[in-house]
């Protein structure tokens, strides 16, 4: 079953980064911020509307309350990488969940801040080993292994959507965008032997990433009855 779900990418896919320097681009947007109450968090919280600025930043732990609507759906974003939330940006406003993608290593942990403090649950079934991690009773990372062919897959969503997915036997990663497009594809450069992103893929390779996106994860879901 697992098997059957994967393949490496062909080696033909041009890289990112070959003589390109990175152009920020920002647009004037008003965000209009407001200060916590001293019982609460100390750190700004920002609303950011539809036309909101650009930025690069990371998610800090779970989802929390920032706007005490009894929901957490809110998210904290550190942007300068100190560790520090400088934003909260809320669930209400159709938030995207940050993952910094400059390089693989940053990509993996992006997303282990974003389940840092979930609770893990473990399942064996003949030779396949299965985890679901949950913060407040929903999935936020799960995975799918087989002992006996050393592979597997692993998820990680936000809000009951998969924001990415890695192949554990060659550590491939994709990432997904707020509207489940494919946004960034780690894979082997075969001249430097790292994982690094892709310009683009085969549109078959494209192809069966979109349905592990869909479907893969289902099995997992069954066997925990989610």
């Amino acid at each position: 079953m697992i098997q059957a779900k994967l393949f490496s990418l062909g080696l033909v896919v041009t890289l990112l980064g070959c003589n390109q320097s990175p152009v920020a681009s920002q647009t004037t947007n008003q965000i209009e911020t407001q200060t916590a109450s001293q019982q609460q968090n100390s750190f700004k919280i920002a609303t950011t509307k539809n036309n909101k600025q650009t930025k690069s930043g990371k998610q800090i732990g779970q989802l929390i309350d920032c706007d005490n609507d009894g929901q957490q759906d809110d998210a904290r974003i550190d942007y300068n990488d100190d560790g520090i939330p400088d934003e909260c940006i809320l669930g209400n406003e159709d938030s995207q969940t940050q993952i910094d993608d400059s390089s693989y290593e940053a990509a993996i942990n992006s997303l282990e801040q974003l389940t840092q403090d979930c609770q893990e649950s473990t399942k064996t079934q003949q030779y396949n080993n299965y985890t679901v991690c949950q913060i407040n009773g929903k999935p936020v990372k799960a995975s799918e292994s087989n002992a006996e062919i050393g592979d597997g897959l692993g998820f990680w969503f936000d809000n009951g959507k998969v924001i990415a997915f890695q192949r554990f036997h060659n550590g491939e990663l994709f990432i997904f965008d707020n509207d489940g497009n494919l946004k960034s594809t780690f894979a082997e450069n075969p001249n430097t032997g790292k994982l690094e992103n892709l310009a683009k893929i085969p549109d078959e390779e494209r192809k069966l990433v979109n349905e592990i996106q869909q479907n893969g994860y289902q099995d997992i879901f069954q066997v925990f009855n989610l």
